[in-house]
């Protein structure tokens, strides 16, 4: 079945696509802008600004699998990816095993910013240095791949990744586009 998984004041709800009837309902207090994260086909992320949680979807009801504060991420949407989740807790990159909620590893140099997952890379842009980093989604370990100073100061923007190129943009709302093909 395919639902639509969101959350509001109250919590995370689902509704399913083709009705656009309630699925299930989950009270869960924390505040913040990211979204939920879909993990699987049975399993919702939540995080906020102190707390985050493991969500199995059973039903017409979920149940809670773990919940600490190992990947508090109120603004910026963590990402899911070969069992792991990536995102901001505080002030580090931070990378967590989805199963169990541990921390793999965190990187406190990149303190927030903007995330997206392009094949098996993080593109990173930063809040506080105005770059753009691009790391290996490795759960062993943070493998810096590249590094560009992009703007003077930073933004909490998701950088858009499309035809080759990525385009970000500034707390400023200065707008560039960088290219990322090989030149012949």
């Amino acid at each position: 079945r395919q639902l639509l998984v969101s959350r509001n004041d109250y919590g995370l709800v689902a509704r399913r696509i083709a009705t656009g009837t309630m699925a299930w309902d989950q009270a869960w207090q924390g505040g913040g802008r990211a979204s939920p994260v879909v993990v699987g086909n049975d399993r919702v992320f939540v995080t906020a600004e102190n707390t985050c949680a493991m969500f199995r979807i059973e039903g017409d009801r979920t149940v809670q699998i773990w919940s600490n504060s190992n990947l508090c991420s109120p603004v910026s949407t963590p990402i899911f990816h070969d069992g792991f989740l990536y995102g901001f807790n505080g002030g580090a990159l931070t990378c967590i095993d989805a199963e169990s909620g541990g921390v793999a590893w965190s990187k406190k140099e990149l303190k927030g910013g903007g995330l997206i997952l392009a094949g098996d890379k993080l593109v990173i842009q930063t809040r506080d240095s105005g770059e753009l980093v691009i790391a290996a989604a490795d759960p062993k370990k943070f493998i810096e791949l590249s590094r560009t100073k992009v703007f003077d100061a930073g933004s909490d923007t998701i950088p858009v990744l499309a035809n080759g190129r990525i385009i970000c943009r500034s707390t400023a709302g200065d707008v560039t586009c960088l290219e990322l093909r090989e030149r012949e």
